[in-house]
């Protein structure tokens, strides 16, 4: 199908045949769905934040780290460590080396030479029967398990983290719709032109809104001719931490433990998996390959079909498939997994100006006997913790069990 494009008002090609009296003409919009624009729909959903500037921050922090490595080997008899991280390291812990077994407490920490002093294989002492003294070695991994006190004790240094802090823009968006007076004024049976156009204007609206919501990179600068410009971040581009390129068949078994080490390890047990078609596909295939279909002879009418519309976690969980068709058209064989809780939309607003999306009527110039309408907004998105999110890319079909590989 060949679509013609104008800029500014719209035209035909030959005004006269296509503007008959009482009848308007039947333009079919290609599939009108949800789906067109799945991201935006749960975008909508989102709880609302108002910002007071383009610019909009948020923090993040973590639990404090619970395993460190040795940068240099200790002999037996050696109370000096050479850790990689001596900020994880307070005094009164007591850490296990992970492969000999053996327990330490920390007596003191040198931050400058990432070393701490501790006392041996202090569950061995006193033949309380825990495991001896024995050599470490350069890269060891070292477990931290608790703090110890004994009867006599006294106030710890307290173990904190620094959040990190995250940022990103409102965008201002905005499509205009303009008819001549003529247009406006011309009445058909079933409808009249400016009804349809807006409704129109408002689905292309949609879709441009779902593209930048999804795959728009954070960005400012100053334009020649609009001065600054805001670009809000896609969630796409925000997924860093736990980003996977399947390259080919997605496997069962990788699904799963994708699944529970990546998609589902972190924030809500419940997500949102935004697909191509792709990856909707291969996640029927895996099921397919194993679902047998018993169906009796003596029935003349059957109906066969599988629909996989919640994928279960192996350890729990939830993420509920939906399918998104800037995705499929432009990159196939993705999913995206939206941790819901995490997002937020926002809005610029202040000073009483509202720039939520909204329609403002009649925008064009004073001597203009037409009409212009004005679909305007100054919005974003906050993703929270970018590691509750994840990513599948280069799906190309889906198999029960492993790769022979």
């Amino acid at each position: 199908m060949a679509i013609g494009y104008a800029v500014g008002q719209r035209q035909y090609d030959t005004r006269s045949a296509r503007i008959i009296p009482n009848v308007l003409p039947v333009i079919l919009m290609a599939e009108p769905d949800l789906r067109d624009a799945a991201y935006v729909t749960l975008w909508a959903m989102f709880d609302v934040e108002t910002t007071k500037q383009e610019k909009f921050t948020w923090d993040v922090d973590d639990w404090a780290a619970t395993s460190d490595t040795l940068s240099a080997a200790s002999a037996v008899g050696d109370g000096v460590l050479d850790v990689s991280n001596p900020k994880r390291w307070l005094e009164h812990d007591e850490w296990m080396n992970k492969r000999t077994g053996e327990h330490v407490v920390v007596t003191s920490v040198n931050i400058a030479t990432s070393q701490v002093n501790v006392t041996r294989a202090v569950t061995a002492q006193n033949s309380s029967g825990g495991t001896a003294e024995a050599a470490m070695n350069n890269a060891d991994t070292m477990i931290r398990i608790t703090t110890v006190v004994g009867e006599d004790n006294r106030r710890l240094n307290t173990r904190s983290t620094t959040p990190e802090e995250f940022y990103a823009y409102t965008q201002a968006v905005r499509k205009d719709l303009a008819m001549s007076r003529r247009q406006i004024k011309r009445e058909f049976v079933n409808d009249n032109e400016w009804t349809y156009q807006e409704k129109k204007q408002m689905q292309e609206f949609r879709k441009e809104l779902n593209a930048a919501l999804l795959v728009n990179q954070r960005a400012r600068y100053t334009h020649p001719e609009m001065g600054d410009v805001t670009h809000m971040t896609g969630i796409r581009s925000a997924i860093t931490t736990y980003s996977s390129a399947v390259g080919g068949i997605l496997y069962e078994y990788d699904w799963n433990a994708f699944l529970v080490n990546k998609a589902l390890r972190k924030g809500s047990s419940n997500k949102i998996g935004v697909c191509s078609n792709e990856a909707i596909l291969a996640v029927s295939e895996m099921t397919l390959d194993r679902v047998v279909w018993d169906i009796p002879l003596s029935k003349k009418n059957a109906s066969v079909g599988l629909s996989v519309m919640t994928v279960n976690g192996p350890k729990g969980g939830t993420i509920t498939l939906v399918e998104d068709r800037f995705l499929s058209d432009n990159f196939g064989g993705e999913m995206i997994i939206i941790d819901k809780s995490q997002m937020k939309r926002k809005v610029f607003s202040n000073n009483g100006i509202n720039d939520d999306l909204h329609l403002i009527p009649e925008t064009q110039d004073k001597d203009d006997p037409g009409r212009v309408a004005t679909f305007y907004g100054d919005i974003g998105q906050s993703y929270g913790v970018e590691s509750h999110h994840s990513r599948l890319t280069g799906i190309s079909g889906g198999a029960k069990a492993r790769s022979a590989a």
